[in-house]
């Protein structure tokens, strides 16, 4: 990543947290509705502000901050600055459910949780395959993440069951806490599954160097 790449990175970075408190949606619409033809996704921000060198790493237009930062600068805006900026301050504060977590990975999360994803299953196949050999290391690094998945599955599984029972008076609360982490899990699991699903196939956001699905009609 060049310097002025780098540089646009790290007042995004700022931005983003600072003044929009992390609410990727909000700064995407931000970017469109002041840039005329572009589209630009939750991801594609994720991917801007991921470091450099991560396999979805990607580069923000100067056309994209610049946008950012009129809005930031615009006294008209402030109001709604200063209600996203104390909306941060409580949800901080508060317990987050399951299903509300799984929209904040959607939206600020995604990419970075599958770009780990793809990095360790990555380093764990060059070792299986170091100590046993091309064919043989794949094999039974496809039977490790076989392993990994249903682990996973339980893990969430005993989670949700000691979550709701810790939560509940009743069995319709147990239930109801249940059902809810359990559909909290699928959520997350889908965000993260179709950000790595894109940045593994160099597809929609990922196919290109800027993470932008359709680029703004500049003059």
């Amino acid at each position: 990543m060049d310097p002025d790449a780098l540089a646009r990175r790290n007042r995004l970075f700022d931005l983003v947290h600072n003044c929009f408190g992390g609410e990727t949606d909000v700064v995407a619409h931000v970017i469109e509705e002041n840039t005329p033809g572009a589209k630009v996704s939750v991801r594609a921000i994720q991917a801007w502000l991921m470091p450099p060198g991560r396999v979805s790493s990607r580069n923000c237009p100067p056309w994209a901050l610049k946008a950012v930062e009129d809005f930031v600068a615009d006294p008209i805006n402030q109001p709604r600055l200063q209600v996203m900026a104390r909306r941060r301050e409580e949800d901080i504060r508060r317990v987050t459910t399951p299903v509300e977590w799984a929209d904040k990975v959607r939206r600020e999360k995604a990419v970075e949780f599958a770009t780990c994803e793809i990095e360790d299953e990555s380093r764990t196949l060059r070792q299986w395959q170091e100590q046993l050999g091309k064919d043989s290391g794949r094999y039974i690094f496809a039977l490790e993440l076989r392993l990994r998945s249903a682990e996973r599955e339980l893990s969430d599984s005993v989670a949700a069951i000691h979550q709701a029972v810790h939560g509940s008076e009743n069995f319709e609360d147990f239930k109801k806490a249940y059902l809810e982490a359990e559909r909290g899990r699928r959520l997350q699991r889908f965000s993260v599954k179709e950000a790595r699903k894109h940045i593994e196939n160099a597809s929609e956001e990922f196919a290109s160097d800027d993470g932008v699905v359709e680029r703004p009609a500049l003059s």
